[in-house]
Parts: structure tokens; sequence; C-alpha cells
């Protein structure tokens, strides 16, 4: 029984250390590989957490309502009587003289906003275009078709000229 209990030692040799060694080192390499692709995937935005979006309302405004203290609508009255009008409507840009000034002839007093007016122009440019495109393609179209009616009328005139000659040259023919 001393024998088998001789057996029983527990042997520490160099072996069994490096086998546990080598297992936590492999396990350290394993978590470093783990460590690294979850940093690869968080800089190459697919671990990232998502982007913080605001909304906002969007609003049409003239450039000038950005500046408007006050709005109001009326007139310019002069102490001498003098008359101030605008061809088109829209909304005051700017003053440029103050009550009492004096002001000359030429001289703007006033700007209104054009945006709308100078739609209106270019479309009538687009419209004048439009319609001298039409006007010189009409001329073209004409004088093809007048040209094409002259060559009817030439090979028709070419082909009675044609019999005729034969005609002629028969009857020569005949008499000779």
């Amino acid at each position: 029984m001393e024998e088998d209990l001789s057996r029983l030692k527990i042997e520490k040799s160099p072996v069994s250390i490096k086998a546990g060694r080598r297992k936590k080192l492999i396990y350290f390499i394993v978590a470093l590989i783990i460590l690294a692709l979850v940093g690869i995937l968080y800089f190459g935005g697919i671990l990232r957490p998502a982007v913080q979006v605001e909304v906002a309302n969007v609003v049409q405004m003239y450039p000038s309502q950005t500046f408007t203290l006050l709005n109001a609508s009326g007139y310019v009255v002069a102490q001498r009587k003098a008359s101030v009008a605008s061809k088109v409507t829209g909304l005051l840009v700017s003053v440029s003289v103050e009550e009492g000034s004096y002001v000359k002839k030429g001289q703007i007093i006033a700007q209104l906003e054009n945006d709308d007016v100078m739609a209106a122009k270019k479309q009538a440019e687009a419209n004048v275009n439009v319609a001298r495109f039409c006007l010189v393609s009409t001329r073209w179209t004409s004088i093809y078709l007048h040209f094409k009616r002259k060559k009817k009328r030439n090979e028709s005139n070419f082909n009675f000229n044609s019999s005729n000659a034969k005609f002629s040259v028969s009857l020569l023919k005949s008499i000779v």
C-alpha cells in the first residue's frame, strides 16, 4: 500500500508549467485579436453610434424679411407737393432718404424687391427667343417647299422636252 501511495506523487516538471503558460499566451493573443477587430469595426464606422440628426422646418422668406423690424404700409408725404410712384408693386427693401432731406431729380429714394419683375423679364425674353426661332424655322420651311416645287416643275419640263426631242429625232429619221 505504501507503494501505491508513492505513486500518487505530483510531479512538477517543466513541461507541465509550459503548457499552462501556452494557454495563457493563446488566450492573450485571442483577446488581442478580438480587441483589434472591434477597434477596426469601430473606426471603420460599423460599430459607431448613429449620427444625431436635428430636424428643422423650412420656410420660404424674402431676403428683406430677415432684417425687418417693422412692417407697415402707407404713403410718403412731402412738405411740398411731390409725386412719387413705382411702376411695379413689391416689398420695400431700402429707403435712401430721411424725412425732410433734399432730393435731386433722378436720385434713388427707395428700392423695391425686384425678383418677380426680373423673373417676368427673363420669361418675356425667352418667349421672344422662341418666337424668333419659330419665325426662322417657318422661313426655312417655306424656302425648302419653294425649291421642292420648283424642282418638281423642272423635272416635269425636262420629261416633256426629252419626249419632244425623241419625237423630233424619229421624225427626222423618217424624212431622211
